[in-house]
């Protein structure tokens, strides 16, 4: 247990088994500044952790395609299945990034608002120019930019950069349309596209993404170990 931890414990034990309200009112009242901006911080990296959870998520959603009648019935092939996770795995690789300029925002008391809290607005103040967070956050953001542009592109344009996924997607689409309407392929048709080669292409397609997902998820627990170790000492030894 780092000190940061063993310091938000004993915070938490002074409420420990504490049921009356008015009690409880009084114990966080009694609060030190410190204290507050710990549990503040404690708050954001678990936050953080839960993203890092549901990012490690996304390669077991992507593994595996269950269901696939009741979700191809319902027009969701695996290349949609897929599409859909990978979305939200850009989406939460983002959000680390927006959680952790709340928690340098919180450690240097900087006093933005959550809705004011960008990095334009933060990179003005001199603690967080000197702070050495600062520099774990750009080497994140510059090793990820690409997936984040990415992001912003899926959010704001509806833009989803993956020539294979749609290449696929349409290949399989006569087949799942097939398999939906009951109206048979001519035999010209599968016999130039044949079904057993598309489900092969999707196959390593899957792989593809799991390993690329993977090899993110490890890059980004090393930034989020560095990052968290760094907090630790700067909260405790400088406030």
């Amino acid at each position: 247990m780092t000190k940061f931890h063993r310091f938000i414990a004993k915070i938490l034990f002074r409420s420990k088994g504490v049921n009356e309200l008015d009690v409880m009112k009084k114990i966080i009242e009694s609060y030190t500044t410190k204290e507050r901006k710990g549990l503040k911080l404690f708050d954001y990296i678990n936050k953080i952790n839960g993203l890092l959870d549901d990012l490690k998520s996304v390669e077991v959603f992507i593994r595996r395609y269950p269901l696939k009648d009741y979700y191809e019935k319902n027009n969701i092939d695996q290349l949609k299945f897929i599409k859909y996770h990978y979305e939200v795995f850009l989406h939460k690789i983002h959000t680390i990034l927006e959680v952790k300029k709340l928690v340098l925002n919180e450690l240097y008391s900087i006093g933005l608002s959550e809705k004011e809290c960008s990095w334009n607005e933060l990179k003005k103040h001199n603690e967080i120019q000197k702070s050495p967070l600062t520099k774990v956050i750009n080497k994140y953001y510059k090793d990820f930019n690409d997936v984040i542009e990415h992001r912003h592109l899926n959010t704001h344009r509806a833009v989803f950069q993956d020539e294979k996924n749609s290449d696929l997607s349409l290949r399989n689409f006569f087949y799942l349309r097939e398999k939906q309407t009951g109206e048979k392929l001519n035999d010209e048709f599968k016999s130039n596209l044949p079904k057993y080669l598309i489900d092969f292409e999707i196959s390593e397609y899957r792989k593809e993404i799991i390993n690329e997902v993977k090899e993110i998820n490890i890059r980004i627990s090393e930034y989020n170990q560095e990052f968290e170790n760094i907090l630790f000492e700067e909260f405790m030894n400088c406030h």
